[in-house]
């Protein structure tokens, strides 16, 4: 059985293969590169952190704008400032947004990168008025990644 029918194809074979190789070689060092700079710059990983915070609080506003219960259920759900956060996740000790919120108003409850088991990463408190909500990222690194949503 002959597999190719001249030299000239058999030289255009192996450089495609060889190419190919190589745009394998160099997009699993790109990869591996990029996912070092991600995961062990604590600027990148606050940075995330920040906008994993934004869109938990934008979640949660269309949440009360949309449901007339919401603001009873996060003032009786989340505790005064004072008193200290509430950890965000879906084990018992933790406030489950994942029933509330998903996927009617968000994706998915971001998880931080360096947490796990049931864990978000983020804590939620309130002022002793419940109009204002501010979370946290538990695990930022030299700086507090914290936002605030105001409700009228």
């Amino acid at each position: 059985m002959k597999f190719f029918v001249n030299s000239k194809l058999k030289k255009i074979y192996i450089l495609e293969l060889i190419f190919s190789m190589a745009f394998i070689i160099i997009g699993f060092f790109a990869f591996n590169y990029l996912s070092d700079v991600l995961l062990n710059n604590p600027d990148k990983r606050n940075e995330q952190r920040s906008q994993d915070i934004s869109n938990i609080l934008g979640a949660i506003d269309k949440y009360v704008q949309e449901d007339e219960g919401a603001r009873q259920f996060l003032f009786d759900s989340i505790k005064f400032c004072g008193e200290g956060y509430v950890e965000i996740g879906t084990d018992d000790r933790k406030l489950n947004l994942v029933n509330i919120l998903v996927p009617s108003y968000i994706e998915r409850i971001p998880q931080d990168l360096q947490t796990s088991n049931g864990a978000s990463g983020y804590e939620v408190c309130r002022s002793f008025d419940g109009s204002l909500y501010q979370i946290r990222a538990i695990n930022a690194e030299d700086i507090e990644v914290a936002q605030t949503l105001k409700f009228e």
